[in-house]
């Protein structure tokens, strides 16, 4: 879906820890995907966290329950609490922390939309004279 959605990666690194993949670092961003979220609250391997902030990348989160993806800047998230889940250490946030990237792009169309919409009629009012 990501590579639908946004490009393809030419060259990605699989992040892994003792249970399997945690995500993939795409130049400039990690990418890593959640079931869902606890109320507001979204989760990160700990490990990711602080790859994000140690290299300034950005944090890519797919949510599989609504299918959209969240944009965070780790470094710049001042309430955060860390834990420990299935003996995995753990950071979580608020989801408002982010940006809903699918939201941005349906936003993007709908304002197309509109700009379109008002050329049409602005070109039919200038020949209209």
């Amino acid at each position: 879906m990501f590579e639908r959605l946004f490009y393809k990666p030419r060259r990605y690194l699989t992040l892994q820890d003792e249970i399997g993949r945690i995500g993939i670092e795409m130049g400039g961003l990690i990418l890593c995907a959640k079931r869902s979220m606890n109320g507001d609250v979204v989760s990160c391997h700990k490990q990711i966290w602080e790859r994000c902030i140690a290299k300034e990348k950005t944090l890519l989160i797919y949510m599989a329950d609504s299918s959209h993806f969240y944009r965070f800047e780790p470094w710049q998230i001042k309430e955060f609490v860390e834990n420990e889940r299935g003996g995995q250490p753990m950071v979580n946030f608020s989801i408002r922390e982010g940006e809903n990237l699918m939201k941005l792009k349906a936003q993007k169309v709908k304002e197309d939309i509109v700009v379109d919409k008002n050329s049409d009629e602005f070109t039919k009012e200038l020949f209209r004279q």
